[in-house]
């Protein structure tokens, strides 16, 4: 995705602390009224799942005027408290109706087989229903412009070309094993250009029964729950990628639920928030909290070398070298570590997954200070060192974990091979080295993480006529469920080529840190073979970020859209993969070598020596 429209994933740090409840208040001040946790018993839970699907078929599908301006957190709030007590399908239907009915004048609650539907009557000159194009949700910070929106559509209703479902459509879902809903998608306009049916009555406000000044909090039972619906329910109707994880999502809601309800810290529901959207194997998707013990990070720093955690940087702390494998750290093993993380985050590849890991593990390890960790030295030997923390954001670390030291811009790494680093490389700071890269015969880019400005510029300089980026596809919802579901394309990126033309011998380097934007441009270089590919695979996760904001006022990042290769095949999971595949070495570490950039002057140096010989200058007359 082009960078003036997409969300920047790796570095969203948008901390909502206090709707966790993980805030500066001592540990026994809640907020009055907060519900305890308690357990979610069958029918109980039955219940709250049937809130969870109604909410949201009437928040995103039901197309009536009655709808505009609804509190949609107040109203889900009291409808979980109001619903859960009910003891038979009767009583569920009653509150249900009397909650949504409002809002939705066609809903219909029954058991068994519906009644037949009313006639609709004359057609109308118009018509309303909900169009999705991916989805406008509120209260995200730093969502694409212009891509994703929301809106009611108004339609002659006879006409040949309408974008909504046909006129007078109407939709059953099962709400319970017994219990089913029904309603209009599509509602007709009357003269007054207000829909069809009309409620009773003006709605009125529905909010939970709290104190005034209660906010939703992640100390709230009820609000944890609404937290779960909410998310799931963004997933459930415009998740663009089921079809890929083949993720039974359906499955995911009841476990959630009951998570939220006996879960007893605010601090716990952030982490089943951070699995349930791991469960989307989508490499944008975090929930974006304060994690416990963020703060802290271990002192040396290390990176993977095939699968093996290894330290590239001991920092000068006693009993730590550069090439050490980890085998511990705290008190689980690196293996045990792996296993945790994987329920908490989010990658549709394991390449992203251990990227992610490395950010994530000192967040969950640097309880104590020091950090115990136990090592294997390079002669075998297995030696537990303890490691001191230091801050995170502190500065005080070598650098930041898993980095690599990188040579400077422009450096000539072998004879006529010149280095670029794609990422915080700004137009300014390429055209630094524009005589440099001009007269270059070997250019190694590295894409070892998120380009900055020049990383468009850069392939057009490798070009001799315009190239396309990959297929963006925005998905299309007119129904819930993801029935019927359609993408529309999305133009994609034209790039023109820049004068002059660099050397045709490039080397781009990349790893599994390399997402979005990343991928955008190496898929460029992929499909036109515009350089070899060196290092690693990619992380098959690209598209415009979509976040939104749940009751407690946490934010959740995901991928709106999808997104296909030039030839129309799967990047989801897929990445790009390398040409000349490499990896780090824990020798190669600990000799301070960095394998993928060696490789990747040797392929030019191969290249450049087959090169054939120039043709002598014809001699002047």
């Amino acid at each position: 995705m082009l960078r003036s429209l997409i969300a920047r994933p790796l570095f969203l740090l948008v901390f909502s602390v206090a709707a966790l409840g993980l805030s500066s208040r001592p540990a026994d001040a809640q907020p009055p009224a907060n519900r305890p946790p308690e357990s979610l018993e069958d029918r109980a839970r039955e219940n709250v799942v049937a809130v969870a699907k109604l909410w949201g078929y009437v928040r995103w599908f039901n197309p009536a005027d009655e709808a505009d301006g609804a509190e949609w957190n107040d109203l889900l709030l009291a409808a979980i408290e109001r619903a859960e007590p009910a003891k038979d399908d009767a009583a569920l239907a009653e509150v249900l109706l009397g909650l949504f009915r409002p809002l939705a004048p066609s809903l219909e609650i029954f058991s068994g087989e519906p009644q037949a539907a009313p006639d609709p009557g004359p057609a109308p000159a118009q018509t309303r229903a909900w169009r999705h194009v991916g989805v406008k949700v509120s209260g995200g910070q730093r969502a694409a412009p212009n891509i994703y929106r929301s809106e009611r559509l108004t339609e002659p209703a006879a006409a040949d070309d309408r974008k909504s479902p046909p006129r007078a459509a109407r939709i059953t879902r099962p709400l319970t094993g017994t219990l089913s809903a029904r309603w209009l998608l599509v509602a007709d306009v009357d003269d007054s250009g207000r829909t069809l049916p009309r409620a009773a009555s003006a709605p009125s406000p529905v909010r939970p029964a709290r104190p005034d000044g209660w906010r939703p909090s992640g100390l709230d039972r009820t609000s944890r729950l609404a937290d779960i619906i909410v998310a799931w329910n963004v997933f459930q109707h415009f998740y663009p990628y089921f079809d890929v994880t083949e993720k039974d999502w359906e499955s995911v809601l009841p476990i959630y639920l009951n998570r939220a309800a006996a879960t007893r810290t605010a601090e716990h529901h952030g982490q089943a928030l951070e699995c349930l959207v791991t469960e989307l194997h989508d490499g944008h998707a975090r929930v974006l909290v304060a994690a416990p013990f963020a703060q802290f990070r271990p002192r040396v720093a290390f990176a993977w070398a095939g699968q093996e955690l290894v330290v590239t940087d001991a920092a000068g702390v006693e009993g730590f070298n550069a090439g050490d494998r980890v085998l511990a750290i705290g008190d689980r093993s690196i293996e045990r570590w792996l296993g945790v993380l994987r329920e908490r985050i989010s990658a549709a590849s394991d390449g992203w997954f251990r990227w992610r890991f490395l950010e994530t593990l000192p967040g969950e390890a640097c309880a104590q200070d020091p950090i115990p960790f136990r090592i294997r030295r390079r002669d075998g030997s297995v030696a537990d060192v303890p490691c001191p923390r230091v801050p995170a954001f502190g500065g005080m670390a070598p650098r930041r974990i898993g980095d690599e030291p990188r040579p400077a811009n422009g450096v000539e790494l072998a004879p006529g091979i010149i280095y670029i680093d794609s990422s915080g490389l700004s137009e300014a700071g390429l055209r630094q080295h524009a005589d440099k890269l001009a007269a270059a015969r070997g250019i190694v880019i590295d894409a070892r993480g998120y380009p900055s400005d020049a990383g468009i510029t850069i392939i057009r300089h490798l070009i001799d006529k315009p190239v396309m980026s990959a297929q963006w596809w925005v998905p299309v919802s007119t129904e819930p469920d993801r029935v019927n579901q359609s993408f529309q394309r999305f133009p994609g990126w034209v790039l023109q080529p820049a004068a002059p033309r660099w050397t045709r011998h490039v080397a781009y380097v990349t790893d599994g840190r390399a997402i979005s934007y990343a991928e955008s441009c190496l898929g460029i270089v992929e499909h036109y073979k515009l350089a070899e590919i060196v290092g690693q695979t990619t992380a098959g996760t690209n598209g415009n970020v979509n976040p939104f904001t749940l009751p407690t006022g946490v934010q959740v990042a995901w991928t709106g859209m999808r997104v296909l290769k030039h030839d129309g095949s799967r990047h989801h999971g897929v990445g790009i993969a390398p040409t000349v595949p490499v990896e780090r070495t824990a020798d190669g570490i600990a000799a301070e070598r960095d394998e993928l950039l060696d490789k990747a002057v040797e392929v030019l140096r191969q290249r450049i020596a087959a090169e054939p010989p120039a043709a002598p200058a014809d001699p002047k007359p």
